[in-house]
């Protein structure tokens, strides 16, 4: 299995607990119960227009260089290249037409299609989202899903 990590889950990963809001706790707790339950071997993608938006939103600039290291440490992140274009025109296109690009939420929505085209193109099975708009607009081209509940811890009784 080959995850694609939108925005919204790769900030839940990213982050320590302390950095939460208490109503987000939650999701980070299922988010690194999920992620530390995977395979070693399970190949993970960050695109990187979502490694843009993390690094925009950091509230202490200095740290832009501790958290591409971690990133890099954790995840694939594949950029925004010749065949993500054309991947990203084609969905384009189709998602939104010649009359969507004069909306004002024209500009999210590029970015948001910029991190399906990666996906895609990445061959991607899965695109892990928390983002309403995001798992909306990408149903049609990937398999979409929220953060998946970890499997079930197991139990180990003594003597079996």
């Amino acid at each position: 299995m080959k995850y694609a990590l939108d925005t919204s889950v790769i900030v839940l990963a990213l982050r320590e607990q302390a950095e939460m809001a208490p109503n987000q706790v939650p999701l980070w707790k299922k988010t690194h119960a999920w992620l530390e339950s995977l395979p070693a071997t399970t190949n993970i993608v960050f695109p990187a227009p979502a490694l843009g938006e993390v690094l925009y939103g950091l509230k202490d600039a200095s740290r832009v260089d501790a958290v591409i290291d971690q990133v890099v440490r954790r995840f694939e992140v594949v950029p925004f290249d010749l065949e993500a274009a054309r991947v990203f025109a084609e969905v384009a296109r189709e998602y939104v037409g010649p009359q969507a690009r004069r909306t004002p939420d024209w500009r999210k929505h590029k970015v948001d299609l910029q991190i399906i085209a990666i996906a895609i193109r990445s061959g991607a099975n899965r695109l892990v989202t928390e983002d309403k708009d995001q798992r909306n607009t990408a149903t049609k081209w990937i398999q979409v899903t929220g953060i998946p509940d970890p499997p079930p811890r197991r139990l180990r009784l003594p003597g079996l």
